[in-house]
């Protein structure tokens, strides 16, 4: 069932912006290229020395990615959880 969007909607829309939806979209994208990258480097250390070794690389990789993040944010987080 299709349904039109009604002028609440589509102010939201026009609210929100081209912008928005050009960056979100270009996001999405350099993202899922990242990933792609990322995943044949995996893939191929798997196919060269077994699957052992690239569960290591890929954890190694985002464990210091997690590393990095986590050192970046201690300076917000000194003061405790905010809830």
């Amino acid at each position: 069932m299709l349904t039109t969007i009604g002028k609440e909607e589509a102010a939201l829309f026009d609210e929100i912006g081209k912008k928005f939806w050009l960056k979100l979209f270009l996001g999405i994208v350099v993202v899922g290229i990242a990933l792609f990258i990322f995943l044949m480097f995996v893939m191929k250390t798997i196919y060269a020395v077994g699957i052992f070794a690239g569960f290591l690389l890929m954890f190694a990789i985002l464990g210091g990615a997690i590393w990095i993040w986590d050192r970046r944010n201690e300076r917000s987080q000194a003061d405790g959880p905010s809830f």
